[in-house]
């Protein structure tokens, strides 16, 4: 037997790699039949394979069954029993999550909108786990409510200036950019707070699908946050110096979903069918960010432009900037204007400077060729006064060194950054690109994952105020609740288990916003013979503070209507070539010029008042002077001083703001969804994304849409 054993062992030890290779070829030829050859052409058609063939016959067989199938009568067996109008087994699988009797079948729920609730108070659609148990199953679970979170970095901003202004109702049939639109001037108070967004998620995965959740309840589905209301609250200062209630501000008038996105009441859309029907529509992309982040008015003045509290004020700094260089390179051109047409003064000056000094002339040329050779260098000379036009970076096409900013081909200007200090104003222009950038990088889109941000920035507008008025304001975000009005609700959420929205805790309230008056009026002189007052009147009126100097008697209203004389504008042109197919556009005497403006205050000059005062710091002295009674409404009379050395801080301060701001050029309405740091911003935002429409014509005083 050993023998025997150790010839087999000789005989493996001789042909082992035979044996072996032998295998190796019977597993190839099998995996090749099979894998190869057969598997391609088998087709696995229900829990059966066939083959190209037999796939075929057998979808025929089916095919013939279904035809003899209509083909017979449609009439049901005479024991058929239909589920719309015949009794429900309580058992019966279709009838699944919905409880009580259904003797007369699904149609009996249509009697009555809450006969088919048991007294369980169970939801009336379906709901299931995520291992596929029933409702009957699910009752016996309970999550635990997770908390929405706090508000942290609430910023409050106020915006006046000429906006379009919508003529008819704003709806989803009806969008902003297809209504007609009238410019006039308009409030608007933005409140912009950030929300910690990645906490929230994570509270709801740890609620609904967390280590300490069964694993047979985790429910991906309830583990995704909606959110479903930004409320926004203002309290107004009182005349005696105290705070007024809170009240909600309703959304603004351009938003096309406002009352999709209103908040309901704390006892409608609070079941289970409601928090369902609002999940679905909340989920959408675009609902999600007209509730985030909503549009507000398309803005008209030249000298302003919406964007968040965050961002507007840098704006405001940058425009301010922008303006000043422009008024000083008018200036400068001015200057140099005066000096070309005045050669024999300069000949003249030339002459009395003698030969043993440069002349004014000479310096001049010396600096200018200082100036280019800097330039052929490639560094700014901070002593040259002008850069010399044959190498000027913004002299236009044709001359030598000009090039488009922004093509990327050599000698553009965005790309270096000693060329755009050399470039009157260039600097400051892509500051205020910056702040568009940084605007659009805060924006929420239909294509923005909400669970890549860590940081949620949104806002929600007042276009309800009223001017001279101050407020305080505080805002808070609400999510759908999952659970709303179920039993699984854990114990330590049953006082929230009626709400169809877990809200976060209030914003600390904001600091006061006053609303500036959009018409003041100063008693600035008093002839006591005619007893005449003269009072000038100051009034915002689209987009632009404008005044008016008036004769007063006592007993006369202050203030009238007068007709304006336009101003010769270099500025009457069409607003943009993409408004062409609306007509010319109105130029700026037609817009902001009108033929009428009206000053009228309503107030009326009682009487002149003589007032035996002092002055001095150290040694007092009599110093008699006048005030103006004048009342509203005939019983309240107020008064002020007349003369502007007897004007308080605050009018001294009031008046020089206004004249100041008198002083701004009035240009042309800026066409629509243009900005002034990108141009056309696209008018994806809010109404219709990627719908590239250009907007409504404008309309003026009234005009009913073309």
């Amino acid at each position: 037997m050993g023998k025997l054993l150790a010839q087999v062992g000789e005989f493996f030890e001789a042909h082992v790699e035979k044996i072996v290779l032998g295998l190796v070829g019977l597993l190839g030829l099998y995996l090749l039949l099979t894998q190869v050859i057969l598997g391609p052409n088998r087709v696995r058609y229900g829990n059966r394979y066939y083959s190209p063939g037999s796939i075929d016959d057998q979808i025929r067989r089916q095919a013939e069954d279904v035809a003899a199938g209509l083909d017979r009568d449609p009439s049901p067996p005479a024991d058929y029993r239909s589920p719309l109008r015949g009794p429900l087994d309580a058992n019966n699988p279709v009838r699944a999550g919905i409880s009580g009797p259904l003797k007369g079948g699904f149609l009996e729920l249509f009697g009555s909108a809450l006969g088919h609730m048991g007294v369980d108070g169970a939801s009336p659609l379906p709901m299931y786990a995520t291992g596929g148990p029933t409702v009957s199953a699910a009752k016996d679970r309970t999550y635990r409510l997770p908390e929405v979170g706090d508000i942290d970095d609430v910023k409050v901003d106020h915006i006046r200036a000429a906006a379009y202004i919508p003529m008819t109702p704003i709806t989803e049939t009806n969008p902003y950019q297809d209504s007609g639109c009238d410019i006039n001037d308009q409030d608007l108070v933005t409140v912009e707070a950030k929300f910690d967004l990645a906490g929230l998620a994570e509270r709801f995965r740890e609620s609904f699908t967390g280590d300490d959740v069964p694993a047979a309840w985790r429910d991906v589905s309830l583990a995704e946050p909606v959110f479903a209301a930004v409320q926004l609250q203002r309290r107004q200062s009182l005349d005696d110096g105290r705070w007024g209630d809170w009240q909600e501000v309703p959304r603004c008038l351009v938003e096309a979903r406002r009352d999709l996105l209103r908040i309901p009441d704390a006892n409608q859309d609070s079941g289970g069918a409601g928090v369902q029907v609002r999940k679905i529509l909340f989920s959408k992309r675009d609902v999600m960010c007209d509730l985030l982040q909503p549009p507000t008015y398309q803005i008209a003045s030249a000298y302003d432009d919406w964007l968040p509290p965050t961002l507007h004020r840098e704006f405001l700094d940058l425009l301010a900037k922008q303006k000043k260089e422009e008024q000083r390179q008018a200036r400068e051109g001015d200057r140099a204007a005066q000096d070309t047409a005045r050669p024999d003064r300069r000949r003249a000056m030339d002459n009395m400077a003698g030969g043993d000094t440069m002349s004014t002339s000479g310096r001049r040329d010396s600096m200018m060729g200082r100036g280019a050779m800097d330039q052929r260098t490639g560094r700014a000379n901070p002593r040259s006064g002008r850069l010399d036009q044959r190498n000027d970076p913004m002299a236009g096409p044709g001359r030598r060194g000009s090039t488009r900013p922004g093509t990327g081909r050599p000698g553009d200007l965005t790309q270096d950054p000693e060329m755009m200090g050399m470039v009157p104003g260039m600097e400051n222009q892509m500051a205020l690109s910056q702040v568009y950038l940084r605007f659009e990088q805060l924006r929420l889109t239909p294509f923005t994952d909400l669970t890549k941000l860590k940081e949620l920035v949104f806002w929600a507008h007042d276009d309800t105020v009223e001017p001279g008025n101050t407020y305080q304001y505080r805002v808070r975000l609400g999510v759908l609740n999952p659970l709303a009005v179920t039993d699984q609700v854990g114990s330590a959420g049953q006082d929230r288990k009626h709400q169809a929205i877990l809200w976060s805790r209030f914003s600390e309230v904001t600091a006061p916003l006053e609303i500036p008056a959009r018409q003041y009026f100063f008693a600035k002189d008093f002839q006591e013979n005619s007893g005449v007052v003269s009072i000038e009147v100051c009034k915002f009126f689209l987009g632009y503070w404008r005044s008016q100097d008036f004769t007063v008697r006592p007993g006369e209203v202050i203030g009238r209507q007068i007709e304006s004389k336009p101003k010769d504008s270099r500025n009457a042109q069409l607003l943009d070539p993409m408004m062409a197919q609306y007509g010319p556009a109105p130029s700026a005497e037609q817009i902001f010029e009108p033929a009428e403006i009206d000053y009228g205050t309503g107030a009326i000059l009682v009487a002149v008042s003589r007032v035996d005062g002092w002055t001095g710091d150290n040694r007092l002295r009599a110093q008699a002077y006048y005030d103006m009674l004048y009342s509203f409404d005939g019983s309240d009379i107020q008064r002020a001083p007349i003369g502007t050395s007897n004007w308080s801080t605050g009018q001294s301060g009031t008046f020089s703001l206004v004249k100041k701001l008198q002083r701004t050029p009035i240009e042309p309405p800026r066409a629509w969804n243009q900005s002034r740091g990108m141009g056309m911003m696209g008018s994806e935002y809010g109404y219709g994304y990627g719908e590239g429409r250009v907007g409504p014509p404008m309309q003026r005083q009234g005009r009913p849409p073309e």
